[in-house]
């Protein structure tokens, strides 16, 4: 039933109803074996993504903040906090910001730095974490179309306690090349800090572009 699930494998001809508690994306195999031993060599195989029932982590109690990111388009951000030029003023912040109409934006003026892009956040307090969402650039360009610069293809995602040992991503793969918001659940982990890297880009381009990050969990104490 997977690895993970919490359910253990049965021999039974029909093991009747299964339930899966635990958030998290599994490979459930049925293998036939006839009356000699002899076993199918391909067992169909189906995927069971489970959903977690956690609310979605907010900044009510506790303001999230940016600890890390490697590149940010400031350009069209003035020093008093005024944007002078919306398409160029793109900090890491507007990455969970609330809005889905502002991004952050790789550096595209002055340089275009390279991929792999990551972004780490600090969420105020501890929480025992079990999904992320990403949204994609949701702007409308002028000739009527979704902008997808900086879609992200490739990514992995981590959680931390104290944001410096992050050990191996809770999730990694491939994002579908759409502006749909993207939710991955995992085994729950608890963390105060998250970190999205963007290993590559969907158009092969150097950016990484985000409308927000938003992740599931419930308050695991400590802060």
């Amino acid at each position: 039933f997977g690895s993970g699930s919490g359910i253990s494998d049965s021999a039974a001809e029909d093991p009747g109803t299964v339930t899966f508690k635990k958030p998290g994306v599994y490979q459930v195999a049925f293998t036939v074996t006839d009356a000699k031993g002899i076993y199918d060599p391909t067992p169909a195989i189906r995927t069971i993504t489970v959903r977690s029932s956690s609310p979605e982590i907010t900044q009510v109690q506790y303001e999230w903040n940016l600890k890390y990111v490697d590149s940010q388009e400031l350009s069209g951000c003035g020093s008093d906090g005024k944007v002078i030029d919306l398409r160029k003023c793109n900090p890491a912040t507007y990455a969970f910001d609330g809005k889905n109409d502002t991004i952050w934006h790789t550096e595209f003026s002055a340089q275009r730095p390279d991929l792999p892009h990551e972004i780490q956040i600090d969420l105020g307090a501890v929480y025992a974490i079990d999904t992320f969402i990403y949204v994609p650039r949701q702007d409308i360009l002028i000739d009527g179309s979704i902008a997808s610069n900086g879609r992200i293809e490739r990514y992995k995602f981590y959680v931390s306690v104290d944001g410096e040992a992050w050990g191996t991503p809770v999730a990694a793969g491939v994002f579908a090349n759409d502006n749909a918001e993207k939710e991955v659940v995992f085994t729950p982990k608890k963390g105060r800090f998250i970190r999205l890297r963007a290993l590559s880009e969907t158009n092969n381009l150097l950016f990484t572009s985000i409308a927000e990050i938003k992740v599931k969990g419930i308050e695991a104490g400590g802060n």
